[in-house]
């Protein structure tokens, strides 16, 4: 190998020991070399993806598990590939935040978000809208003047909005996104712990995070009933109300039902749903049937 590939391949592998987390080592292999290139062809066609229109946003209900109520939906931005069909964010995140696409993709996430759900509470006054946001797109200093003006534009009041950030992000970048956290809040954004259970925030970091509740992660939705009771009653000291995600069975609803979690999202009720589709299930759906 020559000097500068040698170079390439180190770099490689920096790159991906800093993507494992602190604390860890990589040596580089070629198998190094056929992800690097295929983050390279993702991202050009990313960079396409984000002029042509082709990433878009699904809508998933939040139903209140007494009465069936649709309280709200959550935004999950999709990719449209024209080659490789819809693609999660999972698929092509890593990208969009190492690439320098953050930004782009969030000011279209809030903006398409605000709109539609402007437009949904010509239908449902209350209802509320979720959207997720990672760390790259929290570090942006532009944030707070995004979300102000894409509020102010689709003339939805604040509290209509509820900003979704993992219980990772939560326990690392806190500090570092804490300024910008605070400003939304004074607009009168909502704010939740998203795959809450899943990592290992403790009590000092949950009182100090300014959440309006905490979304349980799936994972524990299968067969964690007990966890999740855990989980409902330290919501309910601290204060927070508390979304099941995943729920995907009669069973899992009456057992939720069962523990007092009082909402929840997942297939039972609803694939996310594209705008027209979203607005045809608000319009047809007063209720959502129970199962009891």
């Amino acid at each position: 190998d020559s000097a500068s590939e040698l170079v390439q391949q180190a770099d490689l592998a920096m790159y991906t020991a800093k993507r494992a987390g602190r604390r860890h080592v990589a040596v580089f292999d070629q198998e190094m070399r056929v992800r690097a290139d295929h983050r390279m062809e993702l991202e050009a066609e990313l960079r396409v993806a984000l002029r042509l229109g082709q990433i878009e946003l699904r809508y998933q209900p939040i139903v209140n598990t007494s009465s069936g109520e649709v309280l709200g939906f959550e935004a999950l931005a999709r990719w449209n590939h024209p080659m490789r069909g819809m693609l999660r964010p999972k698929e092509f995140m890593h990208v969009v935040d190492s690439a320098g696409f953050a930004t782009a993709l969030g000011e279209f996430v809030v903006r398409e978000a605000a709109a539609t759900a402007a437009m949904m509470r010509l239908v449902a006054p209350q209802l509320t809208m979720s959207i997720n946001l990672s760390s790259s797109q929290l570090a942006d200093s532009r944030l707070v003047d995004l979300v102000a003006d894409a509020l102010a534009q689709a003339q939805l009041p604040a509290s209509a909005l509820s900003i979704e950030i993992t219980e990772e992000i939560v326990m690392e970048e806190l500090s570092k996104a804490r300024p910008r956290l605070d400003a939304l809040r004074q607009l009168g954004v909502r704010f939740a712990i998203d795959d809450f259970g899943t990592g290992y925030s403790n009590l000092a970091m949950l009182k100090q995070f300014p959440a309006d509740y905490v979304k349980i992660d799936r994972s524990l939705i299968h067969g964690e009933a007990e966890l999740v009771g855990l989980i409902l009653s330290l919501t309910r000291e601290l204060g927070f109300a508390a979304i099941a995600e995943g729920v995907e069975t009669i069973d899992q609803l009456a057992e939720l039902r069962r523990l007092g979690c009082h909402h929840a999202q997942g297939y039972y009720f609803s694939q996310p749903l594209d705008t027209a589709d979203a607005m045809a299930f608000l319009v047809s759906t007063e209720q959502i049937d129970l199962g009891s």
